[in-house]
């Protein structure tokens, strides 16, 4: 009777133990898992902080090239008026010349 009564205790306690194991096992587990998520989670927010950086600086920079293209647009117009108007000058003088010399 004895012998049984310890076989089952052993029995109890190897039992009890891989449960105890199981969950410590399961508990490890879901350990790294929300150490994995909350690693993930941060790499995430960071990614997106630097989307929004970039996207400011994008944002930046076509700001200022369109500056500049309005700004060089207007420029190269006011050449193409300032080279008509000299043109029409120089048409100007070499007829006065001609006639003076002809």
């Amino acid at each position: 009777m004895f012998a049984k009564r310890f076989t089952d205790t052993c029995r109890e306690d190897v039992g009890n133990n891989a449960v105890r194991e199981d969950k410590r096992a399961v508990s490890r587990a879901l350990k790294e898992r929300d150490a994995a998520i909350a690693r993930l989670e941060r790499a995430l927010a960071d990614e997106r902080e630097e989307l929004a950086a970039l996207r400011e600086s994008l944002e930046q920079a076509r700001f200022k090239a369109e500056i500049l293209e309005k700004s060089y647009s207007t420029q190269l117009a006011d050449a193409r008026k300032e080279t008509g108007t000299a043109e029409q000058t120089v048409a100007e003088q070499q007829t006065l010349m001609a006639d003076q010399i002809g």
